[in-house]
């Protein structure tokens, strides 16, 4: 995956997670393997990677972690010995001896695992025990080099303890005899410039015979090599001398060694950084509590429950934040999310692209396992206010050059995020801008993800094929976002609801309501309906749910009770199903409420069950049976009852749009449980399997559904088999 502009993965959260993953690291080579660290570029990488990292969560769960003691960052040490003759002190000889011994641990530790993809990267490691053996040979723990590093280091050493024991024993009677004619300054001979000296007072320095080599800082006392002592100090000098050439030719020595298997440690050093990689992700994954999702590269985003990581790593609680469902692919290309201001449209607009970005990195993300995820080939971005002095670009002008770039390059396997398209200039035209825009995105097949105000880009959405809408709630009574995302909605400002609850002043409010136009008002009233109307279907469905499980459970028991077997379903023959009929109100002019709302509208045209709509301005193209005729406004049947009359056992979905046909499905299924039928069919027709493939995938998510096929004789229906 390559991204667009350069900070695209900052602009999406995603410093928090290498953020997080900086701190879980134990040393500079996991550091550096973070910093080098690249997207792939294939799925089996991916699935590699965060393999890698489930292996590693195990091992954590199970135990504290992997062998890494003794991690420490030697690549510079490394380069100074590079160069031929080189060698570094016998301190970072030992460093080098510390890492050998943790590669090797390492290596042995996954060797005898079932970690098979963590232990193909250990594998690469190349065990340097001869190397351990030679260091170990040539330094002690306090990088000081051996005796028996060589046998000339061996009697050098040997002769230069024999002549420092002579010339101390001739110090000791120098200063013996000083002490006793009251010039000595001390008890112990000392080192001064490499030699040993006496210390003597300062008025008594020409009392004894010798070599002046320095003063105290008090001034009080001078040392003094006395004359005796000039030769043996002559021999010690030699012998460190000849020790120390000695020394440095050891040292030489294991440099020349450790430069003959620099490439090897070199990789080494990558496979421990990398694993200390792998185990700093897992941690991420664990706190995320993130899975792995099925992954695809036909631009399918399926994310179900899913949460933003950048979310949970600020707040640091999973339930703080609330999560979402988005569904894209070949059917539903371009996304439009509205709603009112900070109420999350941009939050889970970049978790979408953040949610990408993470897997091709290959880490496991935070949504349910069923989620399915695309590794895109190209990620472009479109966030916040890039204007540029430098460059001498207004907001718009800066917005417009980068969704330019998008549209040049817009195709299959790309991912697109815009926030607030067409903003920065006059709002009709930067909403026709936009629209054009999303409409060459959804034709070059891209994936697109774009927030936004404009109520004409709602429209569109709701009419464009391929294109749907999408709005965060928002609790009216409350006037608080709720953070929830629904796809399929527009959404409201909810501007005029807010400024009237804030007591903002009525004539003005009234004043700004006709500013804006009875259409527009009209809009917004209709989409506060839907959202109320919505929030109240869900609450009748949450308390039908009890009442419909105790009754399965009674039919249930009064079957089993009475021996009887459970009624068939109603059997019609494929292709045979009862048309939907046309209600008589439904004709040009009359005016119809939608799904129960407030708002009225007026039918513009009627093509078989599909009925235009036009509330103001806007047209909706809709089903027949979501319309209810103003004069004539049915009540809410209670929630639970439903008689068998009520229940269609087929449906007949030919022609419908793929929104339209989950919906009549939906009401299908709950009609025929309330009903207590076993079985319904669903006719859907051959087409492209567009439509048969997005009813599958909801009945596949529906408690309701026991089992459901397609006959390969009869492909065009669907057979359900109910719970």
């Amino acid at each position: 995956m390559t991204t667009y502009p350069a900070e695209a993965e900052s602009a999406l959260g995603f410093d928090l997670v290498r953020g997080f993953l900086r701190s879980q690291l134990l040393g500079a080579l996991g550091e550096a393997s973070l910093s080098g660290m690249t997207r792939a570029t294939t799925l089996d990488e991916v699935r590699m990677r965060m393999g890698r990292v489930a292996e590693m969560q195990d091992i954590l769960q199970r135990q504290s972690g992997v062998p890494l003691d003794g991690f420490v960052d030697i690549r510079e040490v490394l380069a100074r010995m590079a160069p031929a003759g080189a060698y570094v002190s016998g301190a970072e000889l030992f460093s080098v001896l510390q890492v050998c011994v943790a590669m090797r641990r390492l290596h042995d530790w996954f060797a005898g695992t079932q970690y098979t993809l963590l232990r193909a990267v250990t594998k690469q490691i190349v065990v340097q025990r001869g190397l351990e053996r030679h260091i170990e040979a040539t330094v002690d723990s306090g990088g000081a080099v051996r005796c028996s590093a060589s046998a000339a280091l061996a009697g050098l050493r040997a002769a230069l303890r024999h002549r420092k024991e002579a010339l101390r024993t001739q110090l000791l009677a120098v200063l013996r005899d000083a002490h006793t004619r009251g010039h000595a300054a001390g008890t112990q001979p000392t080192v001064r410039g490499g030699r040993m000296v006496v210390p003597i007072r300062v008025e008594a320095k020409r009392k004894v015979k010798g070599f002046i080599h320095g003063m105290s800082a008090t001034g009080q006392t001078v040392y003094i090599e006395p004359a005796a002592c000039l030769a043996l100090n002559n021999e010690v000098r030699l012998l460190q001398e000849q020790e120390h050439r000695e020394i440095v030719r050891v040292l030489r020595a294991a440099a020349a060694r450790i430069r003959d298997r620099m490439d090897e440690l070199r990789i080494n050093l990558h496979c421990l950084g990398a694993i200390d990689l792998v185990q700093a992700t897992a941690r991420l994954a664990t706190r995320l509590n993130a899975s792995v999702p099925r992954l695809n590269s036909s631009g399918d985003i399926d994310i179900r429950s899913g949460r933003s990581p950048a979310l949970l790593l600020h707040l640091g609680a999973e339930d703080a934040v609330v999560p979402f469902d988005i569904t894209l692919g070949d059917v539903v290309r371009t996304l439009v999310i509205t709603g009112p201001n900070a109420g999350g449209k941009t939050v889970t607009m970049k978790a979408v692209g953040l949610l990408s970005i993470m897997i091709a990195y290959g880490m496991p993300v935070p949504v349910h396992p069923k989620s399915s995820l695309c590794l895109f080939d190209r990620l472009m971005v479109e966030i916040g206010d890039n204007q540029s002095i430098e460059q001498d670009l207004s907001t718009f002008s800066a917005r417009i050059q980068g969704l330019g770039a998008m549209v040049a390059q817009a195709g299959r396997g790309m991912l697109i995020l815009v926030d607030e398209i067409g903003t920065g200039t006059d709002p009709a035209e930067g909403a026709a801008l936009s629209q054009a825009a999303l409409e060459r995105f959804t034709a070059a097949n891209a994936r697109t993800v774009v927030t936004t105000h404009h109520g004409t880009l709602k429209a569109f959405a709701h009419r464009a094929r391929a294109v749907a809408n999408g709005s965060m709630e928002f609790d009216s009574d409350s006037l608080r976002p709720t953070f929830r995302f629904v796809q399929g909605l527009p959404g409201s400002s909810y501007a005029f609801l807010i400024a009237k609850r804030m007591a903002f002043d009525p004539v003005l409010l009234a004043r700004a309501r006709a500013l804006l136009g009875s259409a527009r008002d009209s809009l917004e009233s209709l989409l506060h309906d839907v959202q109320v109307q919505r929030e109240t279907l869900a609450a009748k469905l949450k308390a039908t749910d009890g009442r419909l499980v105790r009754s399965r459970v009674l039919r249930h028991a009064r079957r089993k009770t009475q021996g009887t077997s459970p009624p068939k379903a109603v059997k019609r023959r494929p292709g045979t199903a009862r048309q939907v009929q046309r209600p008589a109100f439904i004709k040009v002019g009359a005016q119809v409420v939608l799904d129960g709302g407030s708002s009225a509208g007026e039918i513009t045209a009627v093509e078989g069950a599909q009925v235009t709509v036009a509330f103001g301005s806007m047209r909706a193209k809709v089903a027949a049976d979501r319309l209810r005729p103003v004069r004539r406004r049915r009540p809410d049947r209670p929630a639970g009852k439903a008689s068998l009359s009520d229940a269609h056992a087929a449906l007949d979905l030919r022609g419908f749009r793929v929104r339209e046909a989950i919906r009549a499905v939906e009401k299908l299924i709950d009609t025929a449980v309330r009903a207590d039928l076993d079985a319904v069919q669903i006719l859907h027709g051959k087409g492209t399997g567009a439509l048969r493939t997005a009813i599958h995938e909801y009945l596949a998510k529906t408690a309701a559904v026991k089992e459901y096929s397609s006959p390969q004789v009869n492909p065009g229906v669907t057979y359900v088999r109910l719970e």
